[in-house]
């Protein structure tokens, strides 16, 4: 399901620039196409980003770069 940024931010209670970082993060990794939408506004998909998100921590987690 595709959400606003500012809903994301409220879901994970930290600030938009934080959801906007690591959705340029997703975006730089060539994964995650069609998770991020710009019609209008900027939504992305709940599902990719958290995905995204557990991957990202193991990875910091393990020390692997």
């Amino acid at each position: 399901m595709f959400v606003s940024l500012e809903m994301m931010a409220c879901k994970y209670s930290v600030s938009v620039s934080t959801i906007r970082r690591v959705m340029y993060e997703m975006e730089r990794t060539g994964r995650y196409e069609g998770a991020i939408k710009r019609v209008g506004r900027t939504e992305i998909d709940t599902e990719a980003f958290e995905h995204y998100a557990c991957r990202r921590k193991r990875r910091v987690k393990n020390g692997a770069t």
